[in-house]
């Protein structure tokens, strides 16, 4: 679902980018922004260790420290928070 929104809304890339510099540096540091981003392409845990270089257990906690933070449960009520912030 997120990667269907992330290819035809074109809402998400610009939001991250963007406001990132005011709202999203400002609580996350540069290892969970880079998690966000590939969260919001539609990448897997396992996808995102494997691109950043890290272990599935550490993209794990990155998730749950960005879920608590934008207040979702999911990859998808990420996007869906993403949508309603723009």
């Amino acid at each position: 679902i997120v990667n269907v929104v992330l290819n035809n809304v074109g809402l998400f890339q610009p939001y991250v980018e963007h406001d990132s510099a005011s709202t999203i540096e400002a609580d996350l540091g540069n290892r969970h922004r880079a998690v966000l981003r590939l969260l919001l392409q539609g990448n897997t845990r396992k996808e995102i260790a494997s691109a950043l270089g890290i272990s599935t257990h550490t993209v794990n906690d990155y998730c749950k420290h960005i879920y608590a933070r934008f207040e979702v449960n999911s990859a998808t009520e990420l996007a869906a928070r993403f949508l309603k912030l723009r």
